[in-house]
């Protein structure tokens, strides 16, 4: 094989290996935001503020959360429609 074949395929698999690494680092949870107001909610978010999970820490908070979507949203639109839903379900006051 060529000399500079085999750096270009060596290269290549280096930067899909960043890649895949830097896709698993910024997946990870990296922060809690725990609401702890009945329904106690603890939420995860990766680096870049999106919403990774959301884990519900007591019954109410199970039924609350039982239809609610997180998917590709930030903290804080995850904080302030939990924050809406709690009103609208009565568990706040708005």
């Amino acid at each position: 094989m060529n000399k500079k074949i085999k750096i270009g395929i060596f290269t290549g698999s280096i930067l899909i290996a960043v890649a895949v690494l830097l896709g698993i680092i910024i997946n990870q949870p990296a922060y809690t935001f725990t609401m702890d107001v009945n329904p106690s909610i603890e939420i995860k978010s990766n680096r870049l503020n999106k919403v990774v999970k959301i884990n519900p820490l007591n019954e109410d908070a199970k039924n609350l959360l039982k239809d609610f979507k997180h998917k590709d949203k930030s903290l804080q639109k995850t904080i302030e429609d939990l924050a809406d839903l709690m009103v609208l379900k009565g568990n706040r006051k708005g």
